[in-house]
């Protein structure tokens, strides 16, 4: 029986900046009755303050502390976060982008407000080639499938797969036809600013 071997060869940075979300803006939208209409409490049945962050057409944006906040929802291009009125941080994560924690108090002066509704604007870097890492990995036995974030990969004849990716988390795993398989998981950073 053969062992399953997984060999990464080689990881090449494509470019020399890393993806990275910001927060481009934050205020106060004092007009806007959000959280006042649909009010939403948090465990001592305090109303919440509204965050409407605007993240463009990013797609799959999480906020992974779920002591943060009391309920998230994504609303047309925004994602609707309702947090305690005496909170300040937010953690936000989406695959393709390095996390962010965001300290509102420090950054923008602002600390959330009972049943007030605030806007976030997100910088978020859009993707392109220049942006992207190339990424070799040798399997063994050479006719293994390798997955990447659960998605099969173009076949390889002789074990040797390159795909570019984005900045960001993933996992790979490789399956050979005995039903062995080993998995990792891979970050892709850029070096230069690690």
């Amino acid at each position: 029986m053969k062992n399953l071997i997984l060999f990464l060869l080689l990881l090449v940075p494509g470019c020399i900046y890393s993806q990275e979300m910001k927060v481009k803006e934050a205020r106060l939208l004092q007009d806007d009755l959000a959280a006042l209409d649909n009010p939403v409490v948090d465990i001592n049945g305090n109303q919440c303050a509204l965050l409407k962050i605007d993240a463009g057409t990013l797609e799959g944006l999480t906020f992974p502390d779920s002591n943060q906040y009391v309920k998230a929802e994504k609303v047309g291009n925004e994602y609707y976060v309702y947090v305690p009125g005496s909170f300040y941080k937010l953690k936000m994560q989406q695959d393709k982008y390095l996390p962010l924690e965001v300290n509102f108090k420090e950054q923008f002066g602002i600390r959330f407000r009972s049943g007030s509704t605030y806007y976030v604007k997100l910088d978020v870097p859009t993707a392109n080639k220049e942006l992207l890492s190339d990424v070799y990995i040798n399997v063994r036995p050479k006719q293994a499938d390798l997955y990447l974030n659960n998605e099969l990969q173009s076949k390889s004849s002789d074990g040797n797969y390159k795909f570019q990716v984005e900045a960001g988390n993933y996992n790979y795993l490789v399956k050979g036809g005995t039903g062995f398989f080993c998995g990792r998981a891979l970050t892709i950073t850029n070096p230069k600013l690690a």
